[in-house]
């Protein structure tokens, strides 16, 4: 048979251990967080200050490229191909729906159980419109838009290289 005294005793002392190594395991936790959040801080200004140059300077790049798009951009080229960066223009699309003929529109559907192109709200699908092939759009008075959306790219390979 086993002493309890001596069961107890042992159980002590394990739960004492067990009890100081959690409040020094919370301690180095606290303090590991608070180091932590300190180099956040810190490097979390100079972030900031460079995402913001980065903003200005794609808009600036933006602008310029924009401004000179027939000159820069020839024979349909859709990008150009520069020292550090990929600067163009990718063609995207929108379903235009005319305010006038939303109604008909609407109706059309409806009336063709497209069901799927209807939101509960009786608004259009654009997104399942955007599916469909110009000719079956004009059948219900719908315009597939096209516009240009700027794009950079970075070509890290060069950027690697270099440093």
């Amino acid at each position: 048979m086993k002493n309890i005294a001596r069961v107890r005793k042992d159980i002590v002392l394990k739960s004492q251990s067990y009890a100081e190594l959690i409040r020094k395991a919370e301690k180095v936790e606290i303090s590991m967080n608070q180091e932590i959040d300190n180099v956040k801080k810190r490097y979390n200004k100079k972030i900031i200050l460079l995402k913001n140059i980065i903003k200005e300077l794609s808009n600036d790049i933006k602008t310029l490229v924009s401004a000179n798009k027939e000159f820069i951009f020839k024979d349909d080229k859709r990008c150009l191909d520069l020292n550090f960066i990929v600067v163009g223009f990718r063609r995207s699309s929108e379903i235009h729906i005319p305010t006038t003929q939303k109604d008909d529109i609407i109706q059309y559907i409806e009336d063709n159980n497209l069901v799927e192109c209807l939101d509960i709200k009786k608004s259009v699908k654009k997104s399942i419109l955007s599916s469909w092939s110009d000719l079956e759009l004009s059948k219900i008075g719908v315009v597939r838009k096209y516009k240009d959306n700027f794009y950079i790219d970075i070509k890290k390979d060069d950027l690697l290289g270099g440093i």
